[in-house]
């Protein structure tokens, strides 16, 4: 079997040069020698672990490894790859070579490269985390002495998500990052390597403790087996030894408010995704409250004082379903399925999803089928009404003809083919299903692609998708549902349960016509309502500085769930209110208001997620600061990139997260005394400094 890095590797003769400043980032860093050059091995991986405890819908994960260096040599520079569920945030890191301790802290990517280089250049145990796309990380370690355990420990927040088809939330815990077609990023240290030494691991434990504001009903693994306790409060895992169960803390009175599971197979190899699904009780059954309802959140902190955050969440079925009853429509189906190489497995799986589409698409309806690997092949030049005899030529296509041998996996050609052959009717509506494992990439590349030509039209385009496999690309999956007009689901190869009900639900979402622009405005104690955000002279007065994110509202499907995030100075927070005003071809104008919850966290969970979904707005070219490009910047591209990079810096520094311009960075002092790197904490900035 051969994957992508994901454990801790070296090269017994590295070019350190590769982690050398890259001011400007006007192109790629210098690389390290190649595989032909050097001998590759990898540290043996012996025990890696996951605490999730999950409050509602948000997640905190502790990600612990451990590793053993096994050689008799000090390995001078290493790296370390791990996936990460998409919008995912580390708010901390840090790692123990033997008996040193290494915390890392935020700084600007070049600054982090710069200081990890000196340290390696002086002998010190050093660390270095970097994004390397929204869903995978690397981290590089220095000087390791020989003959001592490595321990990792990562923290990240996660906003789940949403089961539409159970009423909750799913948990998904990347295991592994599978082999991607296309251009790896300029500093990702890629290639394959063997992974016969990860089988020395002696196995993983993952523990899920769930605190919901909702009654639980189940806990559903979809992945792995479970062992599972409804109203349990979060105990200990049950102990493995006497050791453990001396320290052990008796159980708590049950509260059907709480669960937990834990892995059961603690053998268990990380050869695909964990997945969880958190339900509750049906939201349709009178007196059962959702965890899903529309709701505001206003969250504060003493760690942070002089800041809020205000989390909105809702699906716009539940804020206007009146009006989602509209009447039937023309619409054509085309379908967009991957049949490259790396699909081979997955086949019958795509056949299956193919075929109950097909049982539940209406007659009147145009179908077409495309399939692309290197290029695309199409069943008909124009999609055609599903008569019987069209059921049956597209049924013998499927069954004789769709094998994964079309090469590599050009999703965004396909797409911009399949946009190009649809029919340009004006009462019709086109709907592209993207069936792939999405194991590719240029991700933000198709995103980009599905937003702006979505945005082109959107009264008559919707992009869904589907992903397939045990490592999709969460990122690309949902990217093109959420900036499609649609929805994604991911539907995994070798699970035992079903998920035809997943495939029922996209055929539903297909078939109901409306989208809604939704806009989220703040409603003050005076009734005044809020709706422009950021600035737009670049010199707000801070007492009237809110940033939104995402900052750029697109229209949506009816059956997606929304998250809006409000980022807000305490001399701002005179808010007692959301509106929400839904507008569709079927019901423009509609308001309604939710009332904003106030929480006081002992650790922050929402002002993270908000100040990475800003930083997400800032590298997509989504934020604020854009809408400034011909007022204030007056064109000039390269004077605008300069400077959102440099907020996008502070915000990541003040904050301690990540992102395409910021990483962490340790050094262990072999005096003891402290480094700055260890003691560095950016000072309080006023939020309209931050943005200015």
């Amino acid at each position: 079997m051969e994957t992508l890095r994901s454990g801790i590797f070296y090269e017994r003769r590295v070019d350190l040069r590769r982690h050398a400043d890259t001011t400007a980032h006007s192109g790629p860093p210098l690389r390290a020698p190649s595989k032909a050059q050097t001998a590759s091995d990898n540290l043996p991986r012996l025990q890696v672990s996951a605490t999730v405890n999950v409050v509602s819908t948000t997640s905190r994960t502790i990600l612990t490894q451990l590793f053993w260096n096994d050689t008799n040599e000090t390995i001078e520079c290493s790296s370390y790859c791990f996936p990460l569920y998409d919008g995912s945030v580390i708010t901390s890191f840090q790692c123990w070579i033997g008996p040193d301790t290494i915390k890392g802290v935020v700084k600007s990517k070049d600054d982090a490269r710069r200081e990890f280089q000196q340290a390696i250049a002086h002998q010190r145990a050093a660390s270095l985390l970097e994004e390397q796309t929204p869903e995978v990380f690397e981290m590089a370690l220095g000087n390791i002495p020989p003959q001592v355990d490595v321990k990792v420990e990562i923290i990240y927040l996660t906003e789940l998500k949403a089961d539409l088809s159970g009423d909750g939330v799913i948990v998904t815990i990347p295991t592994s990052i599978a082999p991607r077609y296309g251009n790896e990023p300029d500093s990702y240290r890629g290639g394959t390597v063997s992974t016969a030494r990860m089988t020395q691991e002696t196995g993983m434990k993952i523990q899920i403790n769930v605190s919901a504001h909702v009654p639980i009903r189940a806990l559903e693994g979809r992945s792995h087996p479970l062992s599972v306790e409804l109203g349990s409060t979060g105990a200990p895992t049950p102990a493995v030894s006497f050791r453990e169960l001396l320290n052990s803390k008796p159980e708590m009175t049950s509260n059907h408010n709480h669960a937990r599971a834990i892995l059961s197979d603690r053998k268990g190899v990380l050869e695909k995704d964990f997945v969880l699904a958190i339900l509750v009780g049906p939201s349709t059954l009178l007196g059962i409250p959702n965890l899903l309802a529309p709701r505001a959140v206003r969250e504060t902190c003493q760690s942070h004082p002089g800041y809020s955050a205000i989390k909105v969440s809702f699906i716009p079925r539940d804020l206007f379903t009146p009006q989602m009853k509209a009447p039937g429509f023309k619409t054509e189906v085309l379908i967009l399925a991957d049949r490259s190489g790396s699909m081979e497995p997955k086949m019958e799986s795509l056949r299956r999803a193919l075929r109950l589409l097909l049982s539940k698409l209406p007659d009147d309806c145009f179908f077409n089928v495309c399939s692309f690997g290197s290029s695309l092949h199409t069943l008909w030049t124009k999609s055609q009404a599903l008569t019987q005899d069209a059921r049956g030529c597209v049924q013998r296509h499927y069954s004789e003809s769709f094998e994964a041998n079309l090469g590599g996996t050009e999703i965004l050609s396909a797409l911009q083919s399949t946009v190009n052959i649809r029919r340009r009717d004006k009462n019709l509506i086109t709907q592209i299903i993207v069936l792939t494992d999405g194991e590719v990439w240029n991700v933000q590349s198709i995103i980009d692609y599905v937003r702006s030509t979505r945005n082109e039209d959107d009264k008559n385009l919707r992009f869904f998708a589907l992903g397939i496999g045990d490592e999709v690309s969460h990122q690309m999956i949902e990217g093109i549902g959420k900036h499609g007009g649609g929805f994604s689901e991911v539907i995994s190869v070798y699970s035992g349960a079903s998920w035809d009900d997943r495939i029922f639900r996209m055929v539903h979402g297909i078939l109901t016509p409306s989208s809604w622009k939704c806009q989220v405005s703040l409603k003050d104690r005076n009734g005044d309502v809020i709706r422009s955000f950021g600035s737009t002279t670049m010199n707000a007065r801070p007492q009237n500085f809110i940033v939104r994110s995402p900052h750029l509202v697109s229209s949506q499907h009816g059956f997606s769930r929304a998250i809006f995030y409000f980022l807000v100075q305490d001399t701002a927070c005179s808010f007692d209110e959301i509106e929400i005003e839904g507008n569709s071809a079927s019901c423009p104008g509609s308001k309604v208001s939710l009332p904003i919850e106030d929480v006081v966290a002992l650790e922050p969970m929402i002002l993270y997620l908000a100040s990475k979904s800003v930083l997400g707005d800032f590298e997509t070219g989504q934020s604020w600061m854009h809408d400034l490009r011909d007022s204030i910047y007056k064109g000039d591209d390269l004077r605008l990139k300069r400077e959102v990079i440099l907020e996008a810096q502070r915000i990541g520094v003040y904050w301690g997260i990540t992102g395409k311009w910021t990483s962490f960075v340790g050094v262990h002092s072999t005096n003891h005394s402290e480094l700055p790197s260890q003691t560095y904490q950016a000072d309080r900035i006023e939020l309209s400094e931050l943005m200015k």
